[in-house]
């Protein structure tokens, strides 16, 4: 008997396992299965579940969606569901068009992205495998935003034509445009004249000079390249050139810039705040100035009102209504562009069918 239920309990554990591999498989199956349930069949094309939510962890990982709760996920999902539908509609389209998208044109985009993000290819494949995902998930994607682009300037695009008489009725609109131009230049004209001390300014400067015959190239170089990475000047002698009691450094502090030697004067009057020149060679020594900030006089800024109101009349003479006409035709084919862009995607969703499975 001891035999006999030694050779059963044998069976038995055999037959339980089988059982168990069999519900497992069962069950892997039914996953799989319900996974890539079609949701959606446009012509030949089918959208699955898994299609679904692999799309909706895309979007998840570069945060595009963030889903709280369940009216969230389902909002997400029929956004998503309507979303590859017109991938699948478009793929259909650009087929019978002949319009394609190279995987050139994908890899640009998307190095383009990397460049602007600051991170490498390797980074991305490894943030789109933690959550499950494939880069070509991504590449998919951009295609089909690539191939849609594309249809629009084919099909759509090219025929909008913008005539003189269209900018013509969007007169107030112009008028605007004309204004919020000339208020732009005048202020780039303000700040461009107010950048570089006039000679009735006063003007705060450092003077670094040497004698000719010890201001070789290292030297010079090691100053310059100190003062241009915004180093303290003392810093970088002292750093540099500890012992070199010949290399003379003064803080010159206020003066007039008319006040100043004839060469300063045409040499400062060039410069921006921070700037350090190029060395020049005055009464047998090589001198470098650094400016450190200047005060705007009276006279100067009537000056800098004279050359703003100049510049101002050039503009309304010369550009005005050229930049304000190029900029009505701009919005106006914007706004024709996105009412055809609908119309075009509503009339490719009524000429494929669609059917939603139950």
């Amino acid at each position: 008997m001891a035999v006999f239920a030694k050779k059963t309990s044998k069976k038995m554990q055999k037959f339980f396992f089988l059982l168990s591999l069999t519900l497992f498989l069962f069950q892997c199956k039914g996953v799989f299965a319900e996974q890539n349930s079609i949701m959606v069949k446009v012509g030949d094309n089918l959208v699955t579940l898994y299609d679904v939510e692999k799309r909706i962890a895309l979007l998840a990982a570069f945060g595009e969606i963030h889903i709280t709760n369940k009216e969230e996920k389902r909002m997400v999902e029929d956004f998503v569901i309507k979303d590859l539908i017109d991938e699948k509609i478009f793929s259909i389209e650009g087929d019978e068009r002949g319009v394609f998208v190279e995987e050139s044109e994908v890899t640009g985009t998307i190095t383009t992205l990397l460049a602007a993000n600051k991170i490498t290819k390797q980074n991305l494949v490894d943030m789109l495998e933690k959550r499950g995902l494939a880069y070509s998930d991504l590449e998919n994607r951009i295609a089909k935003k690539l191939l849609w682009n594309k249809l629009l300037q084919n099909v759509v695009f090219k025929n909008i034509y913008i005539s003189d008489q269209d900018i013509q009725e969007n007169a107030a609109y112009k008028q605007w445009l004309m204004q919020r131009n000339i208020e732009v230049e005048k202020k780039a004209a303000m700040e461009e004249a107010a950048n570089s001390p006039g000679p009735e300014d006063g003007v705060n400067f450092v003077e670094i000079s040497m004698p000719i015959e010890k201001a070789d190239k290292l030297v010079i170089s090691r100053i310059l390249q100190g003062a241009k990475d915004g180093e303290d000047l003392d810093v970088v002698i002292d750093k540099n050139f500890g012992e070199a009691t010949w290399i003379k450094k003064k803080d010159v502090g206020w003066i007039t810039v008319k006040d100043l030697n004839p060469t300063y004067v045409r040499i400062i009057t060039r410069m921006k705040r921070g700037d350090i020149t190029e060395p020049i060679q005055v009464d047998g020594d090589v001198v470098m100035l650094q400016l450190v900030d200047f005060r705007e006089s009276l006279t100067t800024a009537k000056m800098r009102r004279k050359i703003a109101r100049q510049k101002l009349d050039e503009l309304r003479l010369k550009q005005g209504h050229t930049l304000a006409d190029e900029e009505v035709k701009k919005q106006l084919f914007g706004n024709i562009a996105s009412t055809y862009a609908a119309n075009y995607l509503s009339n490719l969703r009524g000429k494929y069918l669609i059917q939603f499975q139950e």
